[in-house]
């Protein structure tokens, strides 16, 4: 469970359900779905409740808005090879409450292209989310050798976003 606490005594409150009781993320575990709920703290009446469905990450709310992150996929094959299934890219969107069935993108990344990480060497490549008061800093690392046996996280590309009522869609 994750939560959000907004300036006028609300909060959100995010339980995910995934596929493996001990997940890292993606890594070792899906996303199965998530339960939203607006909790008015002054009485823990619910404003609001929903699903978000598959694999559909909580990141933040700003105002009436949930923005979410839906990962991409890499390019697939089925039918020894006979099928091609390309690339999803991966993206951000958020829904408002007043029409939850509605995702408004707000950033996609070319899941092939974007952004361009060299993954040799056993080089892993994660997201990673900063929340500011109107922005969403999105990001990209990869865990790698940086001398003597020794691996860390290093941000390779990080993309701002705004999160306000009035940015643009």
């Amino acid at each position: 469970m994750r939560g959000n606490v907004q300036k006028d005594g609300k909060t959100w409150v995010c339980a995910e359900h995934w596929t493996a009781p001990h997940h890292n993320g993606y890594v070792e575990g899906w996303l199965k779905e998530s339960d939203l709920l607006l909790i008015d703290l002054s009485d823990g009446e619910i404003l609001f409740q929903d699903k978000a469905g598959e694999n559909e990450f909580y990141i933040t709310t700003y105002g009436t808005r949930c923005y979410f992150y839906l990962p991409g996929k890499e390019e697939s094959e089925k039918l020894f090879g006979l099928i091609k299934i390309p690339a999803e890219n991966a993206v951000i969107y958020y829904r408002d409450i007043s029409d939850w069935t509605q995702k408004h993108m707000v950033y996609t990344f070319d899941y092939v292209a974007e952004p361009d990480i060299d993954t040799s060497n056993g080089v892993k490549t994660r997201v990673k989310f900063y929340i500011y008061e109107n922005q969403l800093k999105v990001a990209w690392t990869s865990f790698e050798p940086v001398g003597n046996e020794h691996w860390e996280y290093l941000e390779k590309k990080a993309y701002e976003i705004p999160i306000t009522e009035n940015a643009d869609e």
